[in-house]
């Protein structure tokens, strides 16, 4: 094992052989992996040839070397402590931290969740400033993020689509007809030699000589149109006639009048109606299907400040798994990497994992809370806050319940997921749980062979004299070397298979 010094911006190696009197290796599954050095006091001085110390806060790169070959990077986030300098360091996964989304909004609707995982981390990785780091592993998790309408509610809102279609069209507005019919109006009072216009009346037949008014105009109209067209003048006080004018100019001034009244009259019936059914429509879809509507996973500069946050619930949705890792390029260059593939480890059923034998004999165990009905709220406020509910029966437990929240989950795809996730944690509280485990190296399970993800069978007497056999997923491993020595036992944190 060896613990090498890298420019974190530059990406050349320092130093490849860290003096470290201890090292403290942490890889963990889904989150970021941590390692610890110390190393003699005088080191803190060592400087690189632009002046820098060789191990700077934020620029400089651990590279933990097992004897395997095995690479573990991680990001120095620690200053000199005390006596020994001790320098920790956190992985590159930590790049993520309080990044805020600062690229145009995203909406994302039945997406891959791996795909979006990458997605966002493709963006961090190129404003970190860390050269040749990149995402490996399975492209796609099968599982979408953000979630898609009903067909059902598809269907409603094509009709509702096709009605506010007649809706925007001009020629269907009322508005836009009764101002064509003033200008209909004018052409017809020109057509006639009046400069003025007044009230415009139809029929199908002569004018009234009682139906007489200022500047009136009378339509009298047949199968095919205007037929003929009268004026009223005033002869006198309180006299008038109806003055008849058809020339091809006024009858074609009448005709085009009678087109766009006719237009007009339409557009009074049909509007109202399609205005009605949309209406109706959207009301019938509130009231009957209110979270039938699709629901996308957003990123934007607002709400999207930390996308460590966004890539966890990402991966939680997805159900994927992640570890931080390296490699070393043809010109002895790290190449760190974060890999990501659906599921991560294997089931480890040739290996014996035995207490007292090669796992300590008292074991840390424990038990969580036990509730029957589990409550999820999410974003909003009073009726329209998210809430997910989930329950389950035992056939000695009386109902009891919990309640969790969370205002940063902000769609029901998000409220579902911890609802499901709680759930869990309820049901597992029957039994008693490991959680940290000390394992000896041994012929029958050597602790190189034990990977992050894997499945392991605990077998074994507790201090009670009952039999306990369980299987558990290894979730983390630790690792310490004392004088470059690796030891003969790791600590591993694990949860329920």
């Amino acid at each position: 094992m060896r613990v090498i010094a890298v420019d974190a911006r530059g990406g050349g190696v320092l130093d490849w052989e860290v003096p470290a009197t201890q090292v403290s290796l942490t890889r963990s599954l889904n989150t970021s992996c941590m390692i610890d050095v110390t190393v003699p006091a005088s080191y803190h001085a060592r400087k690189d040839s632009a002046g820098d110390p060789v191990l700077l806060k934020y620029g400089t790169i651990l590279v933990v070397e097992e004897d395997n070959g095995r690479l573990t990077p991680a990001l120095m986030s620690s200053d000199s402590l005390a006596e020994d300098f001790q320098a920790g360091a956190l992985g590159l996964s930590t790049l993520s931290k309080d990044e805020p989304w600062t690229r145009s909004p995203q909406q994302w609707v039945g997406y891959d969740a791996l795909r979006a995982w990458r997605f966002i981390w493709n963006r961090v990785i190129e404003r970190s400033g860390v050269p040749r780091l990149h995402i490996t592993g399975d492209e796609t998790a099968g599982v979408g993020v953000g979630k898609a309408a009903s067909a059902m509610w598809q269907r409603v809102q094509g009709q509702i689509a096709q009605a506010q279609v007649f809706l925007d069209r001009r020629d269907n507005r009322v508005d836009v007809w009764e101002q064509r019919l003033v200008q209909r109006t004018l052409e017809l009072a020109k057509a006639g030699g009046r400069k003025t216009v007044g009230e415009v009346s139809t029929s199908n037949g002569w004018p009234a000589t009682s139906e007489g008014r200022t500047n009136g105009i009378h339509i009298q109209t047949g199968a095919s149109g205007a037929v003929r067209v009268f004026y009223w003048a005033w002869e006198g006080i309180g006299a008038g006639s109806w003055t008849q004018r058809s020339t091809e100019r006024v009858l074609t001034a009448g005709d085009r009048y009678l087109a766009t009244l006719g237009s007009r009259d339409r557009a009074k019936e049909l509007y109202p109606t399609y205005e009605q059914r949309k209406n109706d429509l959207e009301n019938w879809l509130e009231e009957h299907h209110p979270d039938a509507g699709p629901e996308p996973y957003e990123l934007n500069a607002w709400s999207s400040r930390d996308l460590s946050a966004n890539l966890e619930e990402i991966r939680d949705l997805g159900g994927f798994d992640w570890w931080e890792t390296a490699t070393w390029d043809d010109q002895d260059r790290l190449v760190p990497e974060i890999r990501a593939v659906r599921k991560a480890g294997t089931v480890r059923s040739g290996l014996l994992f035995e207490l007292g034998v090669n796992i300590h004999s008292h074991p840390e165990l424990s038990r969580g809370d036990i509730a029957t009905h589990v409550t999820a709220m999410g974003a909003g406020e009073g009726e329209s806050t998210l809430m997910a509910d989930r329950e389950w029966s035992h056939r000695r437990l009386v109902r009891k319940s919990r309640t969790v929240s969370e205002s940063s989950h902000g769609t029901q795809q998000l409220v579902d997921r911890a609802a499901d996730r709680e759930l869990a944690k309820a049901k597992a509280a029957l039994e008693f749980q490991f959680t940290s485990l000390v394992v000896t190296d041994s012929p029958g399970a050597p602790i190189d062979q034990i990977g992050l993800g894997d499945l392991i069978d605990i077998r074994g007497e507790l201090s009670d004299g009952s039999d306990l056999e369980q299987r558990v997923r290894v979730m983390e491993i630790t690792r310490t070397w004392d004088g470059g020595n690796p030891g003969t036992s790791i600590e591993i944190e694990v949860e329920p298979a």
